[in-house]
């Protein structure tokens, strides 16, 4: 649920379809958004637009897409440079549960609303990954930045962790 913003990467007009890339569901999806011409006729390259997401067969979908105020579009369609061939088969991407499901206990140290996304920090899992926990605003709830939380972690695609099953932490 939300909206989510990102930029338009990429736009093949004679097959329908681009990308928009989006930090937090690149982190989520492991791939960027997928925009079909049904939902934006004449994308333009560079523009920073906000977007709501369905999910079909794994992989990010773009819908009811808005232009950003103020942004500043890098390349015309017009002016796109021929794309390679791009794969046209998809496979949604795997979420492995980690440590056997085991929850882990937190702080929620950051959260950007506007991006839709935030880290917990937990130094046992940093003992893991090397790295905070990702959080999206599918998981935060009712919760906040300094929040105790504890949480299950599962690893994305690129092995990178996130956190599910926020609750309340001691």
């Amino acid at each position: 649920p939300g909206r989510h913003i990102g930029v338009i990467s990429e736009f093949f007009p004679e097959k329908g379809y681009g990308f928009i890339q989006s930090e937090s569901l690149k982190e989520t999806f492991g791939r960027d958004v997928f925009l079909s011409n049904q939902e934006e006729p004449n994308p333009i390259i560079g523009q920073t637009v906000s977007f709501a997401v369905v999910v079909k067969g794994g992989r990010p979908q773009a819908r009811q897409l808005q232009p950003m105020n103020g942004s500043v579009p890098s390349v015309p369609k017009a002016q796109m440079p021929s794309a390679p061939q791009l794969a046209t088969t998809w496979t949604k991407p795997p979420v492995t549960e980690a440590q056997g499901g085991q929850r882990f206990s937190g702080i929620i140290s950051a959260y950007t609303p506007a991006k839709n996304y935030g880290f917990i920090k937990c130094e046992e899992t940093f003992n893991l990954y090397g790295k905070d926990v990702f959080l999206s605003s599918q998981e935060i709830g009712p919760f906040a930045v300094g929040s105790s939380v504890t949480f299950r972690v599962v690893e994305n695609m690129l092995g990178k962790p996130q956190a599910r099953d926020l609750e309340q932490g001691l």
